[in-house]
């Protein structure tokens, strides 16, 4: 059923406004629990709502890689990419324009 009502938002383009809604509580991190500047602000989303998210996300992520639609330099948000493989490819090219 889940996958379902991702697929109808997918095809819809429309996230419920509902399951955007997020409540913010304050999280202490340190120091004296009286100041507000030893806070930070946590959203806490519907547990559907991130369910859905991953679910869509995966389906996006898997049409883009099926059809390759993925830019070959893109390493961000991307499985089995790394800042270590941008670094390989920035130093790669840099040898390679020395040559």
């Amino acid at each position: 059923p889940l996958t379902l009502i991702a697929n109808q938002m997918i095809n819809t383009s429309i996230f419920p406004d509902s399951l955007k809604i997020a409540k913010i509580k304050p999280l202490h991190e340190k120091g004296p629990i009286d100041k507000c500047a030893n806070y930070r602000p946590i959203s806490l989303l519907p547990s559907i709502s991130k369910i859905l998210e991953k679910i869509i996300l995966k389906q996006i992520d898997s049409h883009f890689t099926v059809n390759n639609l993925y830019f070959n330099s893109q390493y961000g948000f991307r499985k089995k990419h790394s800042t270590e493989h941008a670094i390989i490819e920035l130093t790669d090219r840099l040898i390679t324009s020395l040559d």
